[in-house]
């Protein structure tokens, strides 16, 4: 809905409506929403929500507010349920009167951004207490993806199977595909090596399925990218990821998968700007940034700002985290905290990679070594110096799996 500027002068009521028509087109990049258009929400903004809701078919609504607060303009907004008006979240930034058209681009992406991942979360938890069969396609594969971040092999098959049920409700619903896609992508690329072939065709022809039905939705270009990239084919990773950046460039979420990828392909200074960006648009973000961070950071050299974000991260959602700590606190000369981090990885990768099986000496660090697809021979020497900085033996061959 329009920004309220009760009392505003004719200048900060313009400001009020380029917010709103600013807010709303950045809503709209992101796929997962359909937003309203500015002119049928302004045609309808005095009536009350669950009116608003019922004659837009709205969901849920977003009501804000500029004021001045001495020198400074402030910004409020607040995301309310049609169904019970139910106040959701709210969010309040300001900043000096004489700069906020030169922030204003960074506090609209704020506002977008928190909103967006806010809403996701709201549905999220709502999908949680309700059964499977009475959830629609979105709900459905919102579950699927929250299992995703998991990263293990049995919720990679409980998200295929919420995916499942998805497309049958819905075939031609990308996201879901694109759901598809990842679980098949995370088999691959943590190698679980009985389906190591038969995942990454899987991962590669859903995700591109997905990509036929809805080529605007930067999550899909994403995918492409990763599969792209453990492909080792760095220029075709690079297109697909520039184009997601450009599809959705305040996706929190977004730009720290993208990150990620960028280390990989030797641009971890842009990794690093990017992670800080999702880091400012959400601040309220999961611990899994801090290790995404991390790395990012170990391979752009600055090992005081990797240790210190991976310190920050408990959760250690995929198998090979504790290794970068590890290889950190190596090259920080902090050997006792690196070995106990190393100590971690083995157990993992024992669990999760070998099976139960106890690893060869040294293949864990191999196994990292050669499965993370790294484009940089000095980001690799980087990974190895600090495995044999810990003792780690990382040239003997690897194990016939």
């Amino acid at each position: 809905l329009p920004f309220a500027a009760p009392g505003a002068s004719e200048a900060d009521a313009l400001i009020a409506q380029g917010l709103h028509e600013d807010v709303c087109g950045e809503l709209s990049r992101f796929r997962a929403l359909a937003v309203i258009s500015p002119m049928s929400a302004a045609a309808v903004a005095d009536r009350p929500d669950a009116e608003i809701g019922t004659a837009l078919g709205a969901t849920h609504l977003l009501r804000g507010r500029l004021r001045r607060a001495g020198d400074a303009l402030e910004v409020a907004a607040s995301l309310i349920a049609c169904a019970d008006a139910r106040q959701l979240w709210t969010d309040r930034l300001a900043a000096p009167a004489e700069q906020f058209f030169a922030l204003r681009e960074g506090i609209v992406a704020r506002l977008a951004a928190t909103l967006a991942a806010g809403l996701e979360e709201t549905v999220l938890a709502e999908a949680r207490r309700r059964p499977t069969e009475s959830l629609a396609a979105y709900a459905l594969t919102l579950r699927g993806l929250a299992k995703l971040r998991e990263a293990t092999l049995a919720a990679d098959e409980e998200a295929r199977s919420l995916f499942t049920r998805a497309l049958e409700l819905d075939p031609t619903y990308a996201r879901a595909h694109g759901g598809m896609a990842m679980s098949y992508f995370n088999e691959w690329s943590c190698a679980f090596w009985a389906r190591f072939y038969e995942n990454a065709q899987l991962a590669y022809a859903h995700a591109h399925r997905a990509l036929g039905l809805d080529d605007r939705d930067a999550m899909l270009h994403l995918v492409i990218a990763k599969v792209q990239l453990f492909r080792r084919e760095f220029e075709q990773a690079s297109w697909y990821l520039d184009r997601a950046l450009a599809l959705c460039p305040n996706d929190a979420d977004l730009l720290v998968q993208i990150a990620n990828a960028e280390t990989f392909l030797g641009r971890p200074e842009a990794a690093v700007a990017h992670i800080a960006k999702a880091m400012r648009l959400n601040p309220y973000h999961p611990n899994i940034y801090y290790i995404y961070a991390a790395i990012a950071h170990l391979h752009a050299g600055d090992i005081d700002a990797a240790l210190a974000f991976g310190m920050r991260n408990d959760g250690l959602p995929f198998v090979d985290a504790p290794a970068y700590l590890a290889i950190a606190c190596a090259h920080a000369g902090r050997m006792e905290e690196g070995l106990r981090a190393l100590a971690e990885y083995r157990t993992a990768f024992r669990e999760r990679i070998a099976f139960g099986r106890e690893p060869a000496p040294g293949e864990p660090a191999r196994w990292m070594l050669e499965i993370n697809p790294y484009r940089r021979a000095q980001d690799l020497a980087l990974l190895r110096e600090g495995f044999r900085l810990l003792g780690e033996p990382v040239d003997a061959p690897s194990p016939v799996l």
